[in-house]
């Protein structure tokens, strides 16, 4: 038997002759089936380049985050900073910093001007303004590649890296007089707010004015390179017309709640989590009894760790599906959050739960709307009848919860899902409510090694000769109680 085959089409039907006979004979190649997304691809799909409809933290230049929704169209403001097209975010790259170029006799950086495209700033070359773009007045504001990817900061036109001027010396500010005649005079010297205004409409950068600043400030050669470089980052916040769009991520997530709200996740900092996570040891093909009051913040952190493989049944209160805007805002699809997280209020995973069943009318006199409301809701009954099917067939891997409800009732309600050998852990932001939890557990032989921590964390500042920690940190991250179910 012969195959004559078109390997570049792939549902272009293969004639397979019969030597003997010589009658072809039509076979239509199977169509291939892509395989799932693995952890790393999922990963690297969701927080690598930003993508319409991703709801994204954009860090503005007074360093304050604002949460937005990319669409084709609408508008950003970042204030006195200027504003932008929120399409010019798609198809850009994450924890990159972008600045809102103006273009030369465009007016105010407050009013929503024209701009000349975008273009990345390399190691090499430095920003050059063509007569095409300055003079495209169609254009809409956009955003342009800064500086380098990761934050790696590079000096337009010197195609280098910027040096760190913190060196260890025992220079000091003493040849700086303090005298208030002469700090007034030296204010005056500088550029006024116009005169900044004036040379930003005329297409200077951010670096250029900073660097006239300097020259005009006649006292500046007196400062040490400790105050040079304080100086400088200060002006640069102060000028630069730059956003940040922040990866989706469990720490960036943390890290903002924390600083707006913590109770609305319970004050977990990212090493409670990544303990949590590796204590209940939740890999790929899964399967977790969840119950959490972190606006959905833990379970982001599971699927993300699984990387949309396994399942997660979380167990609520609410008798609807609640609402989770942390998940939300991690742009996971929506097709591997249906997949992956089911949902049961506490009611409706009791064993002997009845559902309420709706009283159905006479098919003959049954309108139209009510056949199709009927059909949606034997279609939710079904679905609700399957979790809780899936619930109590048991051999679950876990039991993680992170929640204002008391861990003993939680551990008696669900332990008994749990295979053998999977790991229990539990969070709370309080010490006595697991504490109660562990010796109630060290008399009961079914838990092993019952055990109670907390972690901590500390940022360190590290500069050439010396390290230290900062002056100011977190008091707690919560605590973490972890069993083994036999």
């Amino acid at each position: 038997m012969a195959t004559f085959e078109t390997p570049a089409q792939a549902d272009v039907p293969v004639i397979a002759v019969d030597a003997d006979l010589a009658v072809p004979t039509p076979v239509r190649r199977q169509p291939v089936v892509k395989p799932p997304l693995n952890a790393q691809q999922l990963l690297e799909t969701r927080v690598s380049v930003i993508r319409e409809g991703d709801n994204v933290m954009l860090r503005l230049p007074s360093d304050v985050i604002r949460v937005v929704t990319v669409q084709k169209e609408g508008i950003i403001s970042i204030g006195k900073f200027g504003s932008f097209n929120t399409s010019e975010l798609i198809g850009k790259h994450y924890d990159v910093t972008y600045e809102v170029v103006v273009p030369p006799g465009a007016g105010g950086s407050n009013s929503e001007v024209p701009s000349r495209s975008g273009t990345p700033v390399n190691d090499a070359t430095a920003m050059e303004v063509d007569s095409e773009e300055a003079s495209a007045a169609e254009q809409p504001a956009v955003v342009e590649h800064l500086h380098g990817k990761r934050g790696a900061k590079k000096i337009k036109g010197k195609g280098k890296e910027k040096e760190p001027v913190i060196d260890e010396t025992d220079a000091t500010n003493e040849l700086i007089d303090d005298n208030p005649d002469l700090v007034t005079s030296t204010q005056s010297a500088l550029l006024s707010s116009e005169e900044i205004a004036d040379l930003r409409n005329q297409g200077f950068t951010a670096e250029d004015i900073i660097q006239m600043q300097i020259e005009r400030h006649d006292r500046f050669g007196l400062k040490t390179e400790f105050s040079k470089d304080k100086w400088k980052k200060r002006k640069e916040k102060r000028y630069t017309q730059a956003v940040t769009p922040l990866a989706p991520t469990v720490n960036n997530m943390i890290d903002y709640h924390l600083a707006r709200s913590s109770a609305n996740i319970l004050n977990i900092r990212r090493d409670s989590i990544s303990q949590l996570l590796n204590l209940a040891s939740i890999r790929p093909g899964g399967r977790y009894l969840v119950v959490e009051d972190t606006s959905g913040l833990v379970l982001a952190a599971i699927l993300e760790r699984m990387g949309g493989q396994g399942r997660i049944m979380v167990l609520s209160e609410n008798e609807s599906p609640p609402a989770w805007p942390i998940l939300e805002s991690m742009n996971f699809g929506k097709d591997i959050v249906e997949k992956c997280v089911g949902v049961l209020n506490w009611a409706q995973a009791e064993e002997d739960y009845v559902p309420v069943e709706m009283v159905q009318p006479e098919r003959e006199e049954t309108k139209q709307k009510e056949l199709a409301k009927q059909r949606k809701r034997d279609a939710v009954l079904a679905e609700l009848n399957g979790l809780r099917d899936e619930l109590h067939q048991g051999n679950w891997d876990g039991l993680i919860s992170a929640s204002v409800f008391s861990p003993g009732s939680i551990i008696e309600r669900l332990c008994p899902y749990l295979a053998g050998s999977a790991s229990i852990v539990l969070y709370s932001p309080y010490q006595h409510v697991l504490a109660q939890t562990l010796k109630t557990m060290k008399e009961k032989p079914e838990f092993l090694a019952p055990n109670l921590t907390e972690s901590w964390m500390r940022k360190y500042q590290v500069f050439p000769g010396r390290t230290h920690p900062e002056m100011q940190t977190s008091g707690t991250g919560g605590y973490l109680l972890h069993v083994t179910w036999v």
